[in-house]
Order: C-alpha cells, then structure tokens, then sequence
C-alpha cells in the first residue's frame, strides 16, 4: 500500500467559489495543506472502509460513500453526517478529527462537502 495521499475530503473555503465538480477538485488537490482539506493515503480509506465510516456516512445520504465513489453532500446531509461522526463514531483519530472540523466549516459556512475516493 503506498502512503501516497491520493483521496481527499474536503470544502472550499469561504472566500473560495467554483461551481465546476472539477475545478473544485483541482482546487482540493492543489491546496492539500489547506485547514478545509484531509488528504488519505490509500491505506486510510480502506482503514476506515474496515472500520464502517463510509457506510455510516451512506446512511444519512442518498448514495453510498467508500472506496472508489466520489460525491459532493450539501446541507441537511453534512449536518446529519457531523452528528453521526461525533456521536456515533467511537474512534476519535488526528483525521476523523479533521473530519469533523471540515464538516463544521462547511455548515458555518454553508459550502458542500467533496469527498474524492475514486
């Protein structure tokens, strides 16, 4: 497994706006030291694939989350998502942190969620 990161989970920052799916990823990538910005190496998105993250997440979305999707959550769905993690999630690791914190900004901030697993 290569500790590359090669996935990100992400929203833009405020003062940041693009509409394009694309450009929003280009951005993410661009800017992996970003405070809005979790980079995962291949290794963490199956650890916590294993762990049943991704499919606690699907639960409160209309599509499935996990390796090899990508989507974009908005709204009710990243709140939901928020609340699931802090409460239902019992591992509290640097990244699920980080997690929680981009989840956060994005409520404050009223900007979609990226996730870019795929």
């Amino acid at each position: 497994m290569s500790n590359v990161a090669e996935y990100c989970f992400f929203c833009l920052p405020a003062e940041v706006d693009i509409d394009d799916y694309n450009e929003m990823l280009q951005w993410g990538y661009q800017n992996p030291e970003a405070p809005t910005v979790l980079s995962l190496t291949q290794e963490q998105l199956d650890f916590y694939h294993e762990l049943g993250l991704w499919n606690m997440m699907s639960d409160y979305t209309d599509y499935m989350i996990g390796p090899s999707d990508s989507n974009v959550i908005f709204d009710i769905e990243i709140k939901q998502i928020r609340d699931a993690v802090t409460e239902e999630f019992t591992l509290k690791d640097e990244s699920i942190n980080k997690m929680i914190d981009i989840l956060d900004y994005a409520i404050t901030h009223e900007k979609a969620v990226v996730m870019n697993f795929g």
